[in-house]
Order: structure tokens, then sequence, then C-alpha cells
């Protein structure tokens, strides 16, 4: 292969690198929102059981 067919393949898996690399990125972030959106939800129902019991009830 020659030099420019070399960094045109660079190039190619650069972009695609990139993209690949932003889509996982903003998937993991949705999912860890979520995930912290439930621990918080979790833990604020727990705290609100701890602190009056009646509501329990």
């Amino acid at each position: 292969m020659s030099v420019k067919c070399v960094s045109l393949l660079c190039a190619y898996i650069k972009v695609l690198l990139h993209y690949f690399y932003t889509e996982l990125i903003s998937a993991y972030a949705s999912l860890i929102g979520a995930y912290i959106k439930v621990l918080l939800h979790y833990f604020y129902t727990c705290a609100q059981f701890e602190v009056d019991p009646r509501s329990r009830w």
C-alpha cells in the first residue's frame, strides 16, 4: 500500500473511533445518570422512613 492509502485509512479509523467513543460515552453517561437517580430515590425513601416511622403504616 502507498503512503497515501495508509494515511487515508488511519484518518478513517480515527473518525470511526471518535464516533464510537462519543456514542459509548453518551450511552454510559445516560446509564449512570439513571442509576444515580434510582439510588437517590431509594436513599431518599429510606431516609423518610427513618425520620418518620409513622409513614410505614
